[in-house]
């Protein structure tokens, strides 16, 4: 019996603390922001990005019919060409925080993103071997884009100061997370930054519950 409770109470931790820890999350940044960080993080780059570039492998290296019979050299050549939209992720943020869709900064870059994802990949696998190497590299930069928008449009709300001042009482966890951030936001509350001077901060949790 006392084994039996043990297993039971082993076989509960890990879910609880799991479920325990979503709702941390979800008190200290919305319901919304969380699952759209898992949809983006754990779904989009999780599993679509890792099964797009192991299929790729074989469908740039297999030998025909099955694939183009390129070399792993062509290959490099044709994924260092669809991974260029990586390369911007920086510009990705900016655009998303200087100009706003409807009112919001995030969700609408998502779903057009998203609706570029299905459309690059429909086509990925509607053509196949039957299509060209370059198409096939020209759609896998198509999804490559729609996968590195979500993440720079993102990235700033993990570093956003008054997001940090915001979510502090509920979720110290934060704390550990950027303290530059932080300091630069008690230091200049509402004022210039220090290494931005024309930029200003946001109102508390602009980021998280109303700009996306």
């Amino acid at each position: 019996m006392p084994q039996s409770r043990r297993l039971r109470a082993l076989l509960l931790t890990y879910p609880l603390a799991i479920v325990n820890f979503y709702r941390r999350l979800v008190a200290a940044f919305g319901g919304r922001f969380v699952l759209m960080v898992f949809a983006i993080y754990g779904l989009s780059q999780g599993i679509g990005q890792s099964f797009a570039y192991y299929a790729a492998k074989y469908l740039f290296t297999d030998d025909a019919p099955d694939g183009f019979g390129r070399t792993a050299a062509d290959y490099q050549a044709y994924d260092g060409l669809s991974m260029f939209p990586w390369s911007c992720k920086a510009l990705y943020g900016l655009v998303s925080d200087t100009v706003p869709i409807g009112g919001r900064n995030r969700t609408p870059y998502v779903k057009i993103a998203g609706v570029l994802c299905l459309a690059a990949f429909t086509g990925l696998a509607a053509t196949g071997p039957a299509g060209t190497p370059l198409l096939a590299c020209l759609l896998m930069l198509v999804a490559n884009l729609s996968m590195a928008v979500p993440d720079g449009t993102f990235d700033p709300c993990c570093c956003n100061p008054m997001c940090f001042l915001d979510c502090n009482p509920v979720y110290p966890g934060c704390n550990r997370m950027c303290p530059g951030a932080r300091r630069d936001a008690r230091r200049c509350r509402g004022g210039p930054l220090p290494h931005a001077p024309h930029a200003r901060l946001r109102p508390a949790g602009g980021c998280t519950r109303h700009a996306l």
